[in-house]
């Protein structure tokens, strides 16, 4: 398992403690880890694992910034946490996220900055100012089963009550749970 990282993107805080990276299995098992300085270069990480499956990457950047790269077309999400939220500083890339199937509206509870909610044509459906609230968004006719997309989003504490809670920055990045690709019909990649 592979990933290419940049440290200290915010270069006025490249003075604080080194960042540290942890490679983890499903089971929490750490495969790998380390610490990088916080330079604003890129620094290639690496684990051993035992075989092809879902593995995570958790970095503490000492929020001095970070940014991290994963080849094009691999699977690679965000797990949304609902204990707590994400601090990211500015606006992510269209960031992507599955409606099933069957889904009239799209439940989720939000804590962070404004934001512009896209359905799978890349229209807007809403503009969400609100914050620490709860958001509910009517899912057009047609528009289930697709991935629909965030911009203007600078990650704080997002929770989906009724749909997956994993980001990608692709639709062909996004993981969605086994049983809901197979109820779906959903294609399914080897690992």
């Amino acid at each position: 398992m592979a990933a290419q990282v940049v440290t200290g993107t915010i270069a006025w805080y490249r003075n604080r403690a080194d960042a540290r990276y942890f490679f983890r299995d499903t089971t929490g098992q750490v495969l790998a880890e380390g610490r990088l300085p916080l330079d604003g270069k890129p620094h290639d990480l690496k684990a051993e694992v035992s075989g092809p499956g879902l593995y995570a990457l958790d970095f503490e950047d000492t929020s001095a910034g970070w940014v991290v790269q994963v080849e094009a077309g691999r699977p690679a999400a965000i797990p949304l946490r609902r204990e707590k939220g994400y601090s990211h500083q500015g606006h992510m890339s269209p960031t992507w996220f599955y409606v099933p199937k069957g889904t009239k509206e799209i439940s989720y509870y939000w804590s962070g900055g404004p934001h512009t909610l896209r359905g799978p044509d890349g229209a807007v459906v809403r503009k969400v100012a609100t914050s620490g609230a709860f958001v509910t968004v009517p899912v057009p006719e047609g528009a289930d089963g697709k991935p629909w997309h965030f911009t203007e989003l600078a990650l704080g504490h997002l929770w989906f009550f009724n749909v997956p809670n994993y980001l990608a920055a692709s639709p062909n990045a996004l993981l969605v749970p086994r049983d809901l690709a197979v109820r779906d019909g959903l294609a399914i990649r080897a690992p």
